[in-house]
């Protein structure tokens, strides 16, 4: 997996109704007896809602500033 892969949509259904399930999040890598296993993880439904919350790139929002004489 590349690191540009990283946000991708994971969809499901035909081409003509595709649903979005997730977003791919990384990569996971398992050494087991039987060899090294290679899987993509994904960020569902239950996780996308930190997504909107959480940018990482958004400004700091502007701080109100309270003054006694415009109460």
């Amino acid at each position: 997996m590349r690191d540009d892969e990283v946000g991708a949509g994971v969809f499901v259904g035909p081409p003509e109704a595709r649903r979005l399930v997730g977003l791919v999040s990384g990569q996971l890598l398992l050494e087991t007896a039987d060899g090294n296993r290679e899987f993509v993880t994904v960020l569902g439904p239950d996780d996308l809602w930190r997504v909107v919350l959480a940018h990482k790139s958004a400004p700091e929002p502007e701080r109100a500033v309270y003054r006694e004489d415009l109460l």
